[in-house]
């Protein structure tokens, strides 16, 4: 969609026709049409077993899930709340990219993993920074990862569903090594292992 839209957008004239604002959707045969539901395209029937251990999830936690009891949850909250964008937005040359993705893959692991595992470094060093007994404190940090199910059910990139899951974990915080909160990360000191670990989690969760 994001392909075609930037396609179209390039073919605009500068200035742009007078337009009414109004778009009418195709109808007839030339119709969109919507994919089908996940439901619809595979079997998502929970097993019993799997039924039963994610309730003893939600009431026995404790068993499951051992670093939910030292994770770092954010807490405590603004009151009153001050909402304040802390987004920064940053450019990486195609260059650059490719050669991540690279050696990504030279370690075993791809893109996601390497985010991941970098963006839990950041965090660690912020709430370290933030307090100082922290590495006594937490030893974990809750994430989400959405996970593309089109590979299962056959729907192409260039169409619109909804066909994802997501991935929930605790992971190890990662800690600097030194007190030295500018310690510098290269490709040699880079956690690897960590990454590849959530690869392959992320594999077998799919």
């Amino acid at each position: 969609f994001h392909s075609l839209l930037l396609a179209a957008l390039a073919r605009v004239p500068n200035p742009p026709p007078a337009h009414s604002g109004i778009v009418k959707a195709p109808t007839g045969d030339g119709a969109p049409k919507l994919e089908s539901s996940m439901e619809e395209a595979i079997d998502t029937s929970i097993p019993f077993l799997m039924a039963l251990r994610e309730l003893a999830r939600v009431f026995l936690p404790g068993i499951f899930d051992r670093r939910r009891n030292t994770a770092w949850t954010g807490h405590p909250t603004q009151n009153p709340r001050v909402l304040v964008t802390r987004v920064r937005v940053s450019h990486v040359a195609p260059r650059d990219a490719d050669a991540l993705v690279k050696l990504a893959r030279a370690h075993g692991t791809t893109l996601t993993g390497v985010m991941h595992t970098l963006a839990v470094m950041v965090l660690s060093r912020l709430i370290l920074a933030s307090d100082a007994d922290a590495r006594a404190k937490y030893k974990a940090l809750p994430t989400t990862i959405p996970m593309s199910l089109r590979r299962f059910t056959g729907v192409p990139p260039t169409r619109f569903c909804n066909h994802v899951s997501v991935y929930a974990s605790y992971h190890p915080l990662i800690f600097p090594a030194s007190t030295d909160m500018e310690e510098q990360i290269s490709a040699e000191t880079f956690p690897w292992p960590k990454a590849t670990e959530l690869t392959d989690a992320l594999k077998r969760a799919a």
